[in-house]
């Protein structure tokens, strides 16, 4: 196995008097410390005289105990040896084991594998003792981390944009102002509505091989272009020095080109550059172009009460204004208001005095070392990963706010991000309704990595003068506070694939068929070619295939061909167990991809009884981490014992002596 198998390694080493382990009983035990590896925690165990009363006390038994509780499987390698006279390992007496431990619960006993007959003692007694009275047996082990077989992520759109970087069978070409841009009429179609109608409809440009494009600068069909291959959104420093403007022209031009989901690309890029200065015009372009997620994260953006007084000032809201007049009247429904946020959690607060007593306050509370305004404060609050508190002065926080009650929502725990709460106060009146003139509302995003501890947070210095509240015989004042989820732009997963395979089913622009076992397949040369090496020497190459418009394909079943076609067009595949000549046909075309997920497949399946096929296959298909994994598998005694007995088992050591050799090599 290689070390990246494994999570952690341990050792003991137990040094015995001979003399002294003579007269224990069997199943004395002496143990090594609980040793924490791989999250769990583990023992050695030595019985000096064995653990079974059968062995009359003539062997040492080792063991490796797994303490803890686990609610999975835990693979872990043991091993043991007897120390020589010189304190080197014994190449005599020396042992390993590979077990699962199963899940162990509260109360079910320990988990215990190991050696009940690891060495004789009178082989001790005679080779093995140091100094005439003590032997040394060394213990290790590893815990193995049994990860799935890696299948690397989709990667059809790294094989459609090295089409089009070679623009190997290109077949129509865009002119902008002066710049040529080489592409494939069937990827374009099956991407875009629009250009499904341009290229393969009935307008005039479907029959022309040169098309030129106006309203569109040549860098931004350049990398709308490279999205419709491979369906991901350039990096902001790939996009020149102005990326908020270059992600506004490209929003504008999947709008052109129906590419919904590379608006919603540009719309959470824009959402990273939205600020006082350009939050107007970023909510012009998300109005001009239909964007609503877009629209929506400006409004809630203005619906801050701080960054509202400031962008309400700027040149960009006047010009906005003056475009999209019903603006105005959305944000005078929405603000102060926040709209459809999701909340990890609402909490509040009431603080209800007596008028006398805090006119009786001191206006400053002096203590050693501080001096400051006297206040009352809730105890802390738990809510959405933060500890916070409301705070009241009655006397007001500020040396001029005398005549004011002030109030304050404070974030008391430390924290790396940014984190948003809503926060409202009223007085409550006599009926115990909130007050309509003495309320408040407002939206604060407390900054990360800052220290809160002592600060006020938000709130209002002047919330109400005290005046107001004399007529009273007491007041309640009702703190309420909501912790904002302010979640990215949610963005639908890559649906490239859903794409290609519309186009696939429907037949639409197919330039090629394959006849396999009396079916026919259409097909389209560039999907095929992008996809396979085998097919693009086939089809794009000089070989007669490229020539031919209907190919006949041998040796393999129309079922098999038609899943790797649709694996081939979406790079998505459930291969069964059983699928054997997809596996053969995935290494015939050179999918590696489709070869891991077949491994994949036999690998979750794979028993006893069908460990010799499965490691067959890896060897016949080259497939090294299944073949590895094999290996592990068989490594464990049990399942050795248990394959090795089966006829194809037999059949494996006949036809792969290499695999056998490497097998004896590894027990």
């Amino acid at each position: 196995m290689s070390s990246s198998m494994f999570e952690s390694c341990f050792t003991h080493q137990f040094k015995l008097s001979y003399l002294e382990t003579v007269t224990v009983a069997i199943g004395h035990l002496v143990s090594s410390e609980e040793i924490s590896a791989g999250g769990h925690l583990w023992r050695f165990d030595c019985y000096p005289r064995g653990i079974s009363k059968h062995d009359n006390g003539e062997y040492v038994s080792i063991f490796l105990c797994r303490v803890s509780e686990s609610k999975d499987d835990v693979k872990a390698i043991m091993e043991a040896f007897v120390k020589n006279k010189d304190g080197a390992l014994s190449s005599a007496y020396r042992n390993s084991i590979v077990h699962v431990y199963p899940p162990k619960r509260k109360g079910g006993g320990f988990n215990v594998w190991g050696f009940y007959r690891f060495v004789k003692r009178s082989v001790l007694k005679s080779l093995y003792l140091n100094d005439g009275s003590s032997f040394i047996i060394m213990c290790g082990a590893k815990v193995a981390r049994d990860e799935p077989i890696d299948v690397p992520p989709s990667d059809i759109g790294s094989h459609l944009g090295l089409l089009l970087d070679s623009a190997y069978g290109a077949d129509v070409s865009f002119v902008i102002d002066g710049r040529r841009f080489r592409a494939h009429r069937a990827v374009l179609a099956a991407r875009s509505p629009v250009f499904k109608a341009q290229l393969s409809g009935s307008m005039a440009s479907a029959k022309m091989s040169s098309i030129a494009l106006h309203d569109i600068a040549p860098a931004t069909f350049k990398l709308m272009l490279r999205f419709i291959y491979t369906d991901a959104c350039t990096a902001d420093s790939e996009v020149g020095d102005s990326p908020r403007e270059m992600f506004q022209h490209l929003l504008a031009a999947a709008d052109s080109f129906a590419l919904d989901r590379l608006k919603l690309l540009c719309a959470r890029k824009l959402c990273d550059y939205v600020s006082v200065e350009t939050v107007a015009e970023t909510f012009e372009c998300a109005e001009t172009y239909s964007c609503p997620q877009l629209k929506k994260k400006c409004i809630d953006f203005f619906v801050e009460e701080n960054n509202f007084k400031k962008a309400v000032l700027t040149d960009g809201f006047v010009q906005l204004a003056q475009k999209f007049p019903s603006i105005l009247a959305e944000l005078r429904e929405k603000y102060p208001a926040p709209v459809n946020m999701k909340f990890d959690s609402c909490f509040t607060y009431q603080f209800k005095f007596p008028y006398s007593q805090p006119v009786a306050v001191q206006r400053y509370l002096i203590v050693p070392n501080f001096v400051g305004p006297k206040f009352f404060s809730s105890n802390q609050i738990s809510a959405g990963g933060h500890l916070w508190r409301f705070k009241f002065y009655p006397h007001g926080s500020g040396k001029s706010d005398g005549e004011y009650v002030s109030i304050f929502l404070a974030r008391v725990s430390e924290s790396k991000q940014d984190v948003k709460a809503i926060f409202e106060a009223f007085v409550v009146d006599r009926e115990g309704a909130p007050s309509p003139t003495h309320r408040n509302r407002i939206v604060h995003v407390y900054e990360g990595g800052q220290s809160s501890a002592n600060a006020n947070g938000t709130g209002w210095r002047k919330f109400v003068k005290r005046i107001a509240l004399s007529g009273h015989g007491s007041f309640t004042i009702m703190c309420g506070a909501k912790i904002v989820r302010d979640e990215p732009l949610e963005v639908p997963p890559s649906d490239i694939g859903s794409h290609l395979v519309l186009m696939l089913d429907s037949g639409d622009a197919a330039d090629v068929s394959f006849d396999v076992g009396g079916e026919t397949f259409l097909a389209h040369r560039l999907v095929l070619a992008a996809r396979s090496p085998v097919f693009k020497a086939q089809l794009l190459g000089s070989m007669a295939d490229a020539n031919m418009s209907s190919i006949t394909l041998h040796d393999i079943a129309p079922t098999t061909f038609n899943v790797m076609l649709r694996f081939m067009y979406t790079d998505a595949c459930r291969p069964t167990p059983s699928s054997g000549t997809l596996r053969s046909t995935s290494d015939r075309f050179a999918l590696d991809r489709l070869k891991i997920l077949c491994g994949k497949k036999l690998w979750d399946n794979v028993t006893a009884d069908t460990i010799a096929d499965t490691l067959a296959y890896a060897e016949t298909y080259n497939c090294t981490e299944l073949k590895n994994k094999c290996f592990d598998f068989l490594g464990e005694e049990k399942n050795f014992k248990k394959a090795a007995l089966t006829n194809a088992f037999s059949h494996l050591v006949q036809n792969f002596p290499s695999v056998t050799a490497e097998l004896r090599e590894k027990s």
